[in-house]
Formats: C-alpha cells, structure tokens, sequence
C-alpha cells in the first residue's frame, strides 16, 4: 500500500532533500500540509473523485503512516505539486518558473487524468 511517507519521500527527491543525516531542508510538517493543500485542490477539481463521500470532511492533517489519500494515477503529479510548494519559499526556484510548472501540473494531471 501507498503511503503519505513516500509521496514525501518522492518529494525531497525532486527537491534534492534526501539526506536525513545533514538534517532536511523542508520540513515533514511542511510538506504534510503542501499534500493537504494538493487533497484539497483535488477535491475542488475534480469532485468526482468523492462521489458518495463528498459530504465527508477531510481529515485536518495527514501523518506519514497514512494511505495515500488520492487514486495512485495521481501520485507522481502530487509529489511534484509538493515539491513545487516547498520551492516556492526559496525565491531561486521560484523565480525561474519551476515551482509553478511544477504546482501546475497537478491541475494539468487533475483535469486531464493523466
């Protein structure tokens, strides 16, 4: 089973965040709430993926030991979305248009269901 753990693990990938050792650049805590904000961009794009649940309120938070809480289909475009997030607080990334292409594609990937 998918977990939340390696949506972030493939997040820090693309961000070159892999060494635990050094201590991490962005925080789990922060990249927890980056996946939160992608659920609910999700949810507002692509309500049918909550048919017969829609009513149900997300969870306020996720934890690492979660199951990824998205159709697998969606979860490379998620872990860019994250990266992208977390890039946008270093204004070297954001600056060169990465971390938007990045948040974009989830949106692309949402709408287009690839």
């Amino acid at each position: 089973m998918t977990t939340v753990a390696d949506a972030i693990a493939q997040a820090r990938e693309i961000l070159l965040d892999t060494d635990a050792a050094s201590g991490y650049r962005y925080s789990d805590s922060d990249l927890l709430t980056y996946l939160w904000d992608a659920v609910q961009l999700a949810r507002s794009l692509r309500p049918d993926l909550y048919i017969g649940q829609y009513t149900v309120p997300l969870p306020e938070s996720y934890s690492m030991t979660d199951p990824f809480p998205l159709p697998g289909k969606f979860f490379a475009a998620t872990s860019t979305y994250i990266a992208g997030r977390a890039e946008l607080r270093d204004s070297e990334f954001s600056l060169d248009g990465r971390a938007m292409a990045f948040i974009s594609a989830m949106a692309t990937a949402l709408v287009k269901g690839v």
